[in-house]
């Protein structure tokens, strides 16, 4: 099989793409068959999936979520990070993560990676700098952007980043991931689960009680404009993860970056805006979450926030900006809040904050 080398790779990452690449390649005959009869049983004609994949295919972007105000193992916060660097770094280099904290040698994150890519960044030696950046596919254009439990801000990225990507239905953590992987070439693999997730619960994504048909008809309008009533979409756990094979530079690779409205007129305006004028980037913000702290569960997935929220937001109204606020705390003096732990766990309880609010928010 002849595979495009593309130049900007390190070899690891090079061998790691075609790794992927031609495992999703060997399940495409048996991925097929499986989407063909959910069609079918959705009477969903295949022409339909054809028109909406190629519209997927033109127009579709990855998206590169992050909370710009949270500190780094350096001290400064992600976005000072990226102003300074002109990079997206990996959490091996940063220290920090939205998703599991062990990006590590030995940790959980360090085996998924061995595990899932082959070992091909192991065996090859590649440095941290050199792992693959994770994003989301942006298959429906919500103002939050398709991966909202991974920050409340998020780069989009130019079209030529697809190429040189794979992609996995919800994370690559899982140990079956790689029957849900596929790559720019080979998308099938991906919307297989896509859609069977829409006929068993009936949404997909953010998109609520919605028909196979009718979700295809909605990629067929073209993922690079947002959707007309400009709701956010309150996906937290439905998503199609992008490794980014290479490099991630601001000046090369990224289009634009969308913020919380909720860190407008704070401190770190100043540096976003200077970050846009230097690599030339368009700068965006939507309103983002917002809720009433009375309007939030007690407890989120087997952790009790309900005192941290009080702690948080103290005038009755939490938003990302808050919820960063209070993290950075933690981060600087962890004694102020030894009630709930120190390192991962509380770690871990601000995450659930963050994901409570994502699932119960609304536009602030």
């Amino acid at each position: 099989m002849s595979v495009h080398r593309f130049p900007r790779l390190s070899k690891a990452a090079a061998e790691a793409l075609k790794f992927l690449r031609e495992k999703s390649e060997r399940n495409a005959f048996s991925v097929n068959a499986e989407l063909q009869t959910v069609l079918e049983e959705a009477e969903v004609p295949l022409p339909l999936y054809l028109e909406a994949l190629e519209v997927v295919k033109a127009e579709t972007r990855i998206a590169i979520h992050f909370h710009p105000e949270r500190l780094t193992n350096a001290g400064n916060s992600v976005i000072e990070g990226l102003l300074k660097e002109g990079r997206c770094l990996t959490q091996f280099e940063t220290g920090i993560s939205s998703g599991s904290p062990t990006g590590f040698a030995g940790g959980v994150r360090d085996e998924w990676e061995r595990k899932f890519f082959g070992g091909r960044y192991h065996q090859l030696d590649a440095r941290f700098s050199e792992r693959p950046k994770y994003g989301a596919l942006m298959l429906a254009c919500y103002p939050d952007g398709p991966a909202p439990r991974f920050g409340s801000s998020y780069l989009i990225l130019r079209p030529e980043v697809n190429k040189r990507s794979t992609y996995t239905f919800g994370g690559n953590q899982d140990d079956l991931a790689w029957k849900h992987t596929g790559s720019w070439s080979h998308l099938d693999a991906v919307f297989l689960p896509v859609l069977e997730q829409l006929k068993e619960e009936g949404s997909v994504l953010g998109s609520q009680e919605m028909s196979a048909e009718a979700f295809l008809d909605l990629l067929k309008q073209g993922s690079v404009r947002p959707l007309a009533n400009h709701k956010l979409s309150n996906a937290l756990d439905s998503y199609v993860e992008a490794q980014i094979h290479g490099p991630v530079t601001l000046r090369e690779d990224v289009e634009k970056l969308v913020v919380d409205r909720s860190f407008y007129g704070t401190a770190l305006e100043g540096v976003l805006d200077k970050l846009a004028v230097e690599y030339d980037i368009e700068l965006d913000w939507y309103d983002g979450y917002a809720a009433k702290v009375g309007e939030l569960p007690a407890e989120f997935r087997g952790y009790t926030i309900d005192r941290l929220v009080d702690r948080i937001a103290p005038d009755g109204k939490l938003t990302a900006a808050k919820i960063g606020t209070a993290s950075n705390s933690f981060h600087e003096r962890p004694d102020l809040w030894s009630e709930w732990g120190d390192g991962g766990e509380g770690l871990t309880y601000f995450r659930r904050v963050w994901h409570a609010l994502v699932y119960h928010g609304q536009a602030g």
